[in-house]
């Protein structure tokens, strides 16, 4: 088989910490993301799935054809495990103990290609076959070790000179998966749901990693980028941006900046979604967006984020009173919203009241219903409206 990419190293996870004391770099705030009385039921008679029981062999072979896609770009989830687990993996099969099921999303057909699936559960074992069957560098390739049963194959490699028999390669090759495929035709929003109800093992994907892997395309490189601008790291502390980067929260605090631009707030209103449904209908409607269009939106999301942290420095994005509190996700797609809507005249002006703005910022917060609008079910769609309309008249204030 062909040489296939291999997975980054494990990296330890990011925490959500609602401590209000806690260091102005190490904490993000666990915000209620409830939709309150609005629980948009779906019908089910819209699932459609099929098993199906794939060899590993059939498996590596769509790998390396790019018909099975990993997402690699994870920078949490593809490389979780080490060496050992990986191995043990291998050991499993060899054994013959049966694997939990694997989740696949049908993708739409490519010219050339077979039956195309994204990956959403089963990364990891994917990953580890990967190394160990179709990795062809000699350094790279996986080693086994910390074998458990079978220790005598410790430091073997799949083929070579310190091969597998050609026998056990067969057993490995020839081992069958069960795998639950989401058939084209299920509504993405329904497939978003039932896939966060199947995301209970010991190491959870977040939510932007689903959409992440249910959305190939250009947006992807697109929330990559926006995550990477120099102004986000400045904005919100650059140890946090390096945690966020982890689990994919900075690319979700990019895709809500691109959910709510542009009338976002009326298209969530009109939705027939819940939140993190219009998230993904966010990445399906920018993958069919012009690169041209796309680099725009990844500009404006700097300029924003530029001025968030020039006009309110420490305190960007957390609430009043709060300077060393948690971060808050919901505080922040209504201000770089709110600045983007704003000309580079009014931009520079903004910077020269930044203390105009900030009493104004506190003050709008000393209401009791806008800061319940960023602190208790923050996906309602009426007080999405309302935490929106109060930054927006925050700034309106500052240049008044």
């Amino acid at each position: 088989m062909a040489k296939s990419k291999v997975t980054r190293e494990a990296q330890a996870p990011i925490e959500d910490v609602a401590d209000e004391d806690s260091p102005i770099d190490d904490a993000m705030e666990a915000i209620d993301t409830s939709q309150g009385d609005d629980r948009r039921p779906y019908d089910p008679n819209q699932i459609r799935t099929k098993k199906i029981d794939p060899t590993v062999s059939l498996l590596m072979g769509k790998l390396d054809a790019e018909e099975l896609d990993l997402a690699l770009d994870f920078q949490r989830n593809a490389g979780l495990w080490d060496n050992g687990k990986r191995s043990r993996l291998i050991e499993s099969l060899l054994m013959r103990i049966p694997l939990p099921d694997m989740y696949f999303d049908e993708l739409p057909a490519k010219e050339g290609m077979d039956t195309r699936y994204g990956v959403i559960d089963g990364i990891q074992r994917l990953t580890a076959l990967a190394h160990f069957i179709n990795e062809k560098d000699e350094d790279k390739r996986l080693k086994l070790s910390g074998l458990e049963v079978l220790t005598h194959l410790d430091g073997k490699t799949f083929d070579g000179k310190n091969g597998l028999d050609s026998a056990l390669q067969r057993r490995i090759l020839n081992t069958q998966f069960v795998a639950y495929v989401f058939e084209i035709g299920t509504p993405s929003d329904i497939k978003l749901n039932i896939f966060k109800r199947l995301n209970t093992g010991g190491v959870n994907l977040t939510p932007q990693e689903i959409r992440h892997a249910m959305n190939p395309g250009p947006v992807r490189d697109l929330l990559a980028e926006m995550a990477k601008v120099p102004a986000f790291a400045e904005a919100v502390g650059e140890l946090t941006a390096k945690r966020m980067n982890l689990r994919m929260e900075d690319r979700e605090w990019a895709c809500r900046f691109l959910a709510f631009v542009d009338g976002g707030q009326e298209r969530y209103e009109k939705s027939k979604t819940d939140f993190d449904g219009f998230l993904g209908e966010t990445m399906r409607n920018a993958n069919r967006m012009s690169p041209a269009s796309l680099k725009k939106l990844k500009e404006r999301y700097e300029r924003a984020l530029q001025t968030a942290h020039a006009c309110f420095g420490d305190v960007a994005f957390r609430k009043p009173g709060a300077k060393h509190g948690p971060l808050n996700k919901a505080l922040f797609e209504a201000t770089v919203v709110a600045l983007d809507e704003r000309t580079d005249a009014e931009h520079a002006t903004l910077k020269k009241r930044r203390d105009k703005l900030q009493e104004a910022y506190r003050n709008k917060f000393e209401d009791k219903e806008n800061l319940a609008a960023v602190s208790l079910a923050t996906s309602d769609a009426t007080r999405v409206k309302r935490r929106f309309d109060a930054l927006r008249n925050v700034v309106a204030e500052a240049l008044a």
